[in-house]
């Protein structure tokens, strides 16, 4: 078997080769690049991608429109949803990556699986719900909303593993005096911390891992948590992980914190190279005691831009200037802040103005995010502004 660093380096290459040759990248690769990679070290001399790199949408495929089978968007940025493409055997590669983490924490043809995630241009559901019935599993599509429905469709199905939001998966489990016992929850979309865990596993009975993905390399299965609970395995094989400086663009050597840059060069209808994914976390090598020997990356600690997430929902702070001042009667000054106050995240939005502006803005903001927000209108003068930048989203959770 090959050295995985020469797997790495074939990928690379083969990749980069692939981006020359369909002309869609010509403003930022040249074939100089490709000559300059010798050695996987080379990487970082190559360019970043970020995201404005990706618009307008589907600038950046590479294959033929016909070749394309689906796409899928991300939650949205400060304007508009990435979207991206996906072939079959793109489709393929991604149900094997997530099967691949599942089938690690014992997902399997004995499996209930009752997902909770949301469907549609979202990731998550499908995604999760393509590696779980690859595994042989039986799968509940619930989706998302209806709690009631929820809990009883857990407890008539016998189900013992499930997918959701961490979030939304204690809301469930403290919405009721005795939440039906499931064995397994896979969890994602969203940040969550050891004490979240701790609760998750205390109200369900159950082992609770986590897993992390983003639409622009995939969606879920870049890396997965087993049942050591020491770093989530990131799937190298396909997904050529760095960690850089955010300032500087600098490599970092393994175990420092910075913004994780993904290269996805085993896709097939956008790869991407040296993608800044905002999110700060830091890499470990070593077999895991599990006895997987892929690097682990680091519970995500922060991100480089400000963004929150939301209930699955990737949210700036311009998301929300914009969807603010979209309401002629609103004033500029506004604070949001994100709360779990009962294990489901709140966004409070305080906007200046007159009550009568309520309704407008709420509906401006649920336009722009997808989701409801509780507004408070204040009179001018009340929320204020220091003078240097705006705080922006206060995550009080």
């Amino acid at each position: 078997m090959e050295p995985p660093q020469r797997q790495q380096l074939a990928l690379l290459r083969d990749g980069l080769k692939r981006m020359l040759a369909s002309g869609v990248w010509a403003d930022r690769l040249s074939m100089d690049h490709l000559a300059d990679i010798r050695d996987l070290s080379d990487l970082a001399a190559l360019p970043f991608t970020v995201k404005t790199d990706l618009s307008p949408a589907l600038s950046r495929v590479i294959v033929p429109r016909r070749a394309i089978v689906r796409v899928h968007a991300s939650s949205g940025t400060t304007h508009q949803p990435t979207v991206v493409a996906y072939t079959a055997g793109d489709l393929d590669l991604w149900a094997r990556l997530v099967a691949r983490g599942l089938a690690a924490v014992g997902v399997g043809s004995d499996s209930v699986v009752h997902s909770a995630l949301g469907y549609g241009l979202f990731t998550g559901g499908l995604g999760f719900h393509a590696a779980a019935e690859s595994l042989g599993a039986t799968v509940v599509p619930a989706s998302t909303g209806r709690s009631s429905r929820h809990l009883r469709l857990i407890e008539a199905l016998s189900a013992d593993v499930l997918f959701a939001t961490p979030s939304y998966a204690l809301h469930l489990a403290e919405s009721v005096s005795a939440p039906p016992q499931i064995r397994l929850g896979v969890f994602g979309a969203e940040p969550w911390s050891e004490a979240m865990r701790t609760r998750l596993e205390a109200a369900w009975g159950m082992t609770a891992v986590d897993t992390y993905g983003l639409s622009e390399m995939i969606g879920p299965g870049v890396a997965w948590e087993c049942l050591a609970k020491d770093g989530m395995h990131l799937n190298e094989d396909a997904f050529l992980p760095e960690v850089v400086d955010p300032v500087t663009g600098a490599v970092l050597e393994d175990g420092r914190i910075g913004e994780l840059v993904l290269s996805s060069m085993a896709r097939e209808a956008m790869p991407l190279l040296r993608y800044r994914t905002g999110d700060l976390t830091a890499l470990e090598r070593g077999e895991c005691r599990c006895g997987e020997t892929l690097v682990r990356m680091r519970r995500v600690v922060g991100r480089v831009d400000g963004m929150v997430v939301v209930r699955g929902v990737n949210i700036y702070p311009g998301q929300l200037e914009a969807a603010v001042l979209s309401v002629s009667e609103a004033r500029g000054d506004w604070q949001a802040v994100v709360e779990r106050p009962e294990n489901l995240d709140v966004l409070t939005v305080t906007v200046e103005g007159a009550a009568e502006i309520q309704p407008a803005v709420e509906a401006a903001l649920h336009d722009v995010l997808g989701l409801r927000v509780t507004v408070v209108v204040v009179p001018p003068g009340r929320v204020g502004h220091g003078g240097g930048k705006r705080l922006g989203i206060q995550d009080r959770r």
